[in-house]
């Protein structure tokens, strides 16, 4: 799976959307990520490095309710790898 997904991020351009004003700061400038998450900054930089084209901007956790939903569902234990339509999303907003 991760191997098509490289696949695949090489051939479009990736965008990586956060509610973290501070990771969209740290992942542009490892040199401002806090001493404690430096490591974690970096291994991500590396991964992303090897995407062909990609950016990271943010967006309000209330500007998309659909990813709040399937953030939730990770915290809360949804252990399938992949699924087409996770409880709790089937009244997802359109739009």
């Amino acid at each position: 799976m991760l191997v098509a997904a490289f696949v695949w991020g090489n051939s479009s351009a990736v965008i990586f959307e956060t509610d973290s004003n501070n990771a969209v700061s740290w992942i542009s400038n490892p040199e401002f990520s806090p001493w404690r998450q430096r490591n974690l900054v970096l291994k991500t930089r590396t991964v992303m490095r090897n995407l062909l084209r990609w950016k990271i901007q943010y967006k309000p956790r209330l500007g998309d309710i659909n990813a709040d939903k399937l953030a939730k569902l990770g915290v809360n234990g949804a252990d399938d790898l992949l699924r087409v339509c996770p409880d709790g999303l089937n009244d997802l907003d359109e739009g």
